[in-house]
């Protein structure tokens, strides 16, 4: 047989069902022993279906967009708390782990998926572009910065811009083209920083 999944439910059925149909006992018992066998079953298939939509609720989205998504909010989140001069410790100890994973595993889980081959290559660049981002971001965790109130803006801009792409990836959207002002003042006065250092 060629479907394997029928086939070993098919071995199963003769496996539990010929040893006890083939007991010398009356009808009665086989058919409660029979019975017994029907409600065991049910209730696995009951446990799998009930922890399926549990996970499905949880993490809604594919193994490709939530990984995605979750780096492009632990950027984002890295950056609000840069501008607003507050602690992220927290946020560098995840963008650290996030850069350490890489994205080989989703380029893998990419490659065999049954995607299309349009949505492959489009997320296949998604992939490769966020892997970066989380990398320079926790390279920017070595740094601190002394913003201007144009710095400010330049940061508040980006993790707005960041949230937006993880909006619409959540959303199964294309992204809207990304526009940055030539004329603003390029970011001044970056120094090693000792207190966000492992």
């Amino acid at each position: 047989m060629t479907n394997h999944g029928a086939a070993a439910i098919f071995a199963i059925m003769i496996a539990v069902g010929i040893p006890l149909w083939d007991h010398h006992v009356s009808a009665e018992t086989n058919v409660e022993d029979t019975l017994r066998v029907v409600l065991a079953s049910l209730i696995g298939v009951a446990v799998t279906a009930a922890v399926e939509v549990a996970f499905v609720r949880m993490k809604p989205g594919d193994d490709i967009v939530l990984p995605v998504a979750e780096r492009l909010a632990a950027v984002q989140s890295l950056l609000t708390g840069c501008f607003e001069d507050r602690p992220v410790d927290r946020e560098v100890e995840k963008i650290a782990r996030l850069a350490m994973l890489e994205t080989s595993t989703l380029r893998s889980a990419l490659r065999r998926s049954d995607y299309s081959p349009e949505y492959t290559a489009q997320m296949s660049g998604v992939v490769a572009l966020v892997g970066r981002l989380t990398d320079i971001a926790a390279t920017l965790t070595q740094l601190s910065f002394e913003f201007s109130a144009t710095g400010q803006k330049q940061l508040r801009n980006l993790a707005a811009t960041v949230a937006r792409i993880r909006t619409d990836l959540m959303n199964r959207q294309i992204p809207e083209s990304i526009h940055f002002n030539p004329d603003d003042e390029p970011l001044r006065g970056v120094t090693c920083c000792a207190r966000w250092r492992k």
